[in-house]
């Protein structure tokens, strides 16, 4: 089974893919989105930031 797509009138949730990529990696690069988030910010030295979706 593999990861399902969520549909809502408003929505639209589906697995990332290789192309999505760039988009989140800036998105994630911005403080903020980071800090807000309690996330970290992506370490091009971390593995599963270098994992060829």
């Amino acid at each position: 089974m593999g990861i399902p797509t969520i549909r809502t009138e408003r929505l639209l949730l589906r697995p990332m893919r290789a192309g999505h990529w760039p988009d989140c990696a800036a998105l994630m690069a911005l403080a903020g989105v980071v800090r807000d988030a309690g996330a970290r910010r992506p370490d091009p030295e971390d593995p599963v930031f270098r994992h060829p979706l």
